[in-house]
């Protein structure tokens, strides 16, 4: 019964922190939510991936776009951008699942854009 005890308050300790948003910035997965689309950075890829319910976007990070996402204020500003540009579809080119994985090798993002439908998108930050 101790055994219980102690589990249990040991998972209500590590419930105070946020184990998914530690193992994501280990693993380089940094997200954030903007008007129902969710934008996820995956270091280990330079991908950006920007998805609502039924569309991804696929946008290359350079080195130039990945200092813009390593701060707070700089990412919102892009990431805005980058919601403007989706509005009015500029940019945007047919992409594919397979394409995610040739070109990208990102698994989470294959399983995160699974029936979806797919588009690259070429992003030129204005800063």
């Amino acid at each position: 019964m101790k055994v219980f005890i102690v589990l249990g308050l040991c998972a209500l300790a590590a419930a105070q922190f946020k184990p998914i948003d530690i193992i994501n910035n280990i693993l380089g997965w940094n997200s954030d939510r903007i008007h129902g689309w969710s934008f996820e950075y995956h270091r280990t890829h330079d991908l950006m991936l920007v998805r609502n319910a039924d569309t991804c976007y696929l946008v290359s990070v350079n080195s130039d776009t990945e200092k813009l996402l390593q701060h707070k204020d700089s990412r919102e500003k892009l990431e805005d951008e980058v919601y403007q540009q989706i509005k009015s579809h500029t940019g945007e080119s047919k992409g594919s699942l397979s394409e995610i994985r040739s070109k990208y090798h990102d698994i989470r993002a294959v399983a995160e854009c699974f029936r979806h439908t797919v588009y690259d998108l070429t992003i030129t930050p204005s800063s």
